[in-house]
């Protein structure tokens, strides 16, 4: 083969039997690599250490350490984990190939090497890790940029006192709302407005939760701000656990009121969803600042049920379990109340 262009790639090449790497040296030189080799697995671990090259050549028969305990070893260490591997090796059995595999190896030659096709394999690799690399930075520049900007925006925040106001724009922006990583109120209505057409079209009910943290204004004076996100936090992850069916979604409508989306649900299994979320919020234990309501921290919940039809929207299911959570907060908080459209 003639002499190649000089890369910028450097192999490692191991092998503890001279006459091959011989053979491959003078063959991945001549193709313009940069090439190191090590003759057993310690000097194969050393070398990545430090030299950190695109890709390893690995054999598999070792004396001291196999190249299955070497590839473990360096796919175990955040400084040589991304190197691409790939397998040199007489044996042709399937279960050691998929051990390989398993191990983190991207590919393997059959010994006697065929060097052209080597050649392409490696060129590949190289170029998918290069690929893979190049994500990898943009990815953090992009990380990098978001941090900025998030910091940015704290102190406009800050400066401008719309800290709410600026949370709200935020969100928007996103599907999750940031403290709570739950589903955000843009999330939620856009939900609803596609399971809205989904539910009319089979003719089956749609249910609605809304949730309300009690005296919530009195526990973030009574604890602070910063308690009172944890409560939130809480709070969120307590209701995303006990409403567990796949198709609903469970968003935070704003401030401390939630909202769950029960789709194809009729009123007594949304009744028993919402029983079911005080109960675990219940059990959170947290400390109220009003006592007489509640021993802990309790929500107070409207649940609304109907059945699509010309005469109703999904604002009207909002309105009308809104109306409910306001009864149950009228009531004197802590309880469920229905309003049951699909018996009208």
């Amino acid at each position: 083969m003639e002499n190649a262009k000089q890369r910028q790639e450097t192999l490692l090449v191991v092998d503890d039997i001279p006459a091959n790497i011989t053979l491959l040296l003078k063959f991945l030189t001549d193709a313009g690599f940069k090439v190191l080799v090590a003759k057993d697995g310690k000097g194969a671990l050393k070398k990545s250490e430090y030299a950190q090259p695109d890709l390893i050549l690995l054999d598999v028969m070792m004396p001291d350490i196999n190249g299955f305990e070497v590839c473990k070893i360096l796919k175990s260490q955040a400084t040589t984990q991304e190197i691409p591997i790939i397998f040199m090796t007489a044996l042709s059995d399937t279960v050691d190939k998929i051990k390989g595999f398993s191990l983190g190896a991207v590919d393997y030659l059959t010994k006697p090497i065929k060097y052209e096709e080597a050649l392409v394999r490696i060129n590949t690799h190289i170029k998918m890790s290069q690929q893979q690399q190049h994500i990898q930075e943009q990815n953090l520049k992009l990380n990098l940029l978001n941090q900025e900007l998030e910091k940015r925006t704290e102190q406009l925040k800050q400066r401008t006192g719309i800290l709410e106001k600026a949370n709200c724009e935020l969100e928007r922006l996103n599907a999750l709302d940031c403290l709570t990583q739950i589903a955000n109120r843009r999330r939620f209505e856009a939900y609803l407005l596609s399971e809205w057409e989904e539910v009319a079209a089979a003719k089956l009910p749609i249910s609605l939760i809304f949730a309300d943290i009690d005296y919530f204004k009195h526990y973030n004076d009574h604890y602070g701000h910063q308690a009172g996100d944890e409560c939130l936090r809480k709070v969120a992850q307590a209701i995303n656990c006990a409403a567990k069916c796949l198709s609903y979604l469970v968003a935070r409508y704003g401030g401390e009121e939630f909202v769950v989306l029960l789709p194809k649900t009729d009123a007594e299994e949304a009744v028993q969803v919402a029983s079911c979320i005080q109960q675990s919020v219940q059990k959170l234990k947290l400390a109220t600042a009003q006592p007489l309501v509640s021993e802990y921290v309790s929500l107070s919940f409207g649940v609304c049920c109907l059945m699509p039809n010309q005469n109703t929207s999904p604002q009207t299911l909002v309105k009308i379990a809104d109306e409910a959570l306001y009864e149950a907060k009228k009531q004197g908080r802590n309880r469920v109340i229905l309003n049951d459209r699909t018996l009208i």
